[in-house]
């Protein structure tokens, strides 16, 4: 009897863990570098899209006022990128909307008279073709201050701050909620970088499974390293990608005037 209920369970617990799995589909859709667009399936349910990232650059009103007006139809019809996505450090003051903390774009630093905040951090270098995932806390506050000098004035270096869902071992157990993310991988074919555009949002937990899940079907060849929260929902949520057809196709909406930075993807 004991035998019994123990195949049971174990058949039991065995069909959760295939059945809490998650694979990538290949659709039809490339961008212009050859890269692919796949769907994310958890579960047996399409849950949204991975856009591999090859090069990222990032803009704000501040540094590229003239993009604002546009719509991201137009921006990406007038410019050779793959997609455009929120970056997930705009918040409300009482008279608008501004980015949170000091940045640097293009060499360039902007709020500087605003703290440094404990957030995951993108160092983008030789024009977003080197990607450095890193953290406010790696650095001391003298040591943070030296960095941001240190790549001031050079054209080729970017560097922003981006909320964390998950950094190595540590992650963010709760329910907010995350509507797109940027995310890397390390897998048999070396680092992988995407961003997430997810169909509804979903909660920290709900995503960490997704990537669980994704992490197990590979069978230990392949580890989700960083996931760092985009902003997205009625607000900032819209997205576009563009086909190396030229195919323009967006998602989600978003309000014009509380927009003030996208990361864009190459």
């Amino acid at each position: 009897m004991k035998k019994i209920f123990a195949t049971i369970l174990f058949t039991f617990i065995c069909a959760i863990i295939i059945t809490a799995q998650t694979r990538f589909i290949k659709t039809k859709t490339q961008f212009e570098n050859k890269e692919t667009v796949y769907q994310i399936i958890h579960n047996n349910y399409i849950v949204g899209e991975w856009w591999p990232v090859t090069a990222l650059d990032f803009f704000s009103r501040k540094s590229s006022l003239e993009f604002f007006d546009s719509s991201l139809e137009d921006l990406l019809k007038s410019s050779k990128i793959n997609a455009l996505v929120p970056d997930g450090m705009t918040s409300a003051v009482s008279s608008g909307y501004t980015i949170e903390g000091q940045y640097l774009i293009d060499g360039v630093r902007y709020n500087q008279d605003q703290p440094f905040p404990e957030y995951g951090m993108i160092i983008l270098e030789d024009y977003g073709r080197s990607i450095r995932f890193a953290h406010r806390n790696d650095y001391p506050d003298n040591g943070i201050e030296t960095l941001f000098r240190y790549y001031q004035g050079k054209e080729s270096v970017s560097i922003l701050f981006l909320p964390v869902v998950k950094r190595g071992d540590r992650s963010l157990q709760n329910n907010t909620s995350v509507h797109r993310a940027l995310v890397r991988r390390d897998t048999y074919d070396g680092e992988q970088l995407g961003v997430v555009v997810l169909d509804e949002p979903m909660s920290y937990i709900d995503l960490l499974s997704v990537f669980q899940g994704l992490d197990y079907r590979s069978n230990g060849g392949a580890t989700t390293t960083h996931i760092y929260f985009l902003d997205g929902g009625a607000t900032w949520g819209e997205v576009g990608r563009k086909s190396k057809e030229g195919k323009i196709t967006t998602f989600g909406s978003r309000n014009r005037s509380a927009v003030t930075n996208y990361l864009v993807l190459y």
